[in-house]
């Protein structure tokens, strides 16, 4: 994945325990076998990246949390109100993140605007500044609250620039 280095510095710029959701590891497992079924990966391949994902899980660098009930009706309540393009995963991942009062992480412009426009303030989102779509965001992100957190020189087609917003403390969520 293109954003794989970039993350993976951003991670480690983090303290540990980084939150992650039950749908998190079963995500990253269906990435996997996308990646065998591309061609991307081999089988030891993936056998060494799922060991080394669950070396991290059991290290204590990741922290799983369960998706609980209330983030699926909180996720439903969002979808069904139909005022963001949120997709039903992401819309769970947003409910646990707001759930568990946690930073938010995402790559995905419709993920970072549906989450913004549903209140929740703890968000990362990362511009690749090589690719001009991307960098044309900058703007828009610094009017709407993000501040630049950290900069990953060649990270991507160039330079990565990782924003952040942060708000008030947890609130209830707009529908």
């Amino acid at each position: 994945e293109p954003m794989s280095r970039p993350i993976q510095d951003l991670l480690i710029s983090l303290d540990p325990p980084i939150l992650i959701s039950d749908l998190t590891k079963v995500e990253f497992v269906s990435a996997i076998a996308r990646w065998i079924r591309t061609g991307e990966f081999n089988k030891v391949q993936a056998v060494l990246v799922e060991n080394i994902f669950n070396k991290d899980v059991n290290s204590g660098l990741f922290e799983t949390r369960r998706v609980m009930p209330e983030y699926f009706r909180q996720a439903e309540k969002w979808l069904s109100a139909r005022k963001t393009a949120l997709r039903t995963l992401d819309a769970l991942h947003i409910a646990c993140s707001w759930g568990y009062d946690a930073k938010l992480i995402t790559c995905d412009a419709i993920m970072h605007q549906s989450a913004n426009r549903l209140g929740i303030d703890n968000i990362f989102f990362i511009i690749d500044l090589g690719q001009s779509r991307q960098s044309a965001f900058g703007p828009a992100l610094r009017k709407n609250g993000f501040t630049p957190r950290l900069l990953l020189p060649h990270g991507g087609k160039g330079d990565l620039l990782i924003l952040q917003k942060t708000g008030p403390k947890k609130t209830e969520p707009q529908p």
